[in-house]
């Protein structure tokens, strides 16, 4: 069964997989829930949200399935590898050390980045290459931006002079009509 707030399950089964590795019956059809594509051998397609599925059931025979599919058991982290960085922030720039190529530094990457040095961005993740990295910030669009805002107070501040001398002329428009009377 599904817990309470997962009682209502959209999913999708799959079509087109040139290998069929896994199928279900529903209403008399032989649905596709798992399969791959011939110039994917090593990417597999899954459907039916098996995963959740499993997670939320906590069921064995989904867990098992994903096991075998990946070839990890259910608990079992991939290999991974802590390397230690050097990061220093100055005002205009940050300096990266690194012990490795192609190193995920868990920073944002923004636009207003640029180095002499090859860096690149992967889900937004700025990632550095073994050696020193100096990264400088500039904003591209700074100076028109600055030069749009000034330009922008100053129609600000002319159209604030002459809603006063406007309202100035109205008001010694009505005192002049005041003592005519």
């Amino acid at each position: 069964d599904f817990s309470k707030d997962n009682r209502i399950w959209n999913t999708a089964y799959l079509e087109g997989c040139d290998e069929v590795l896994g199928t279900f019956d529903y209403s008399n059809q032989k649905l596709t829930f798992l399969g791959t594509a011939k110039e994917l051998a090593n990417v597999y397609f899954l459907g039916l949200n098996i995963a959740y599925q499993s997670i939320d059931r906590e069921d064995p025979s989904g867990f098992s399935l994903l096991s075998e599919l990946f070839g990890i058991e259910q608990g079992e982290l991939a290999n991974r590898t802590l390397y230690e960085l050097s990061v220093t922030y100055d005002k205009d720039k940050m300096v990266i050390k690194s012990p490795v190529d192609q190193i995920n530094t868990t920073l944002a990457c923004l636009d207003t980045f640029s180095s002499r040095q090859v860096f690149e961005s992967h889900d937004q993740l700025l990632y550095v290459n073994k050696g020193t990295t100096v990264i400088t910030y500039h904003y591209p669009y700074g100076m028109a931006g600055a030069a749009l805002s000034v330009l922008g107070a100053c129609c600000f501040l002319l159209y604030y002079i002459w809603i006063l001398k406007k309202e100035k002329k109205l008001h010694l428009q009505q005192e002049k009509g005041v003592e005519e009377t």
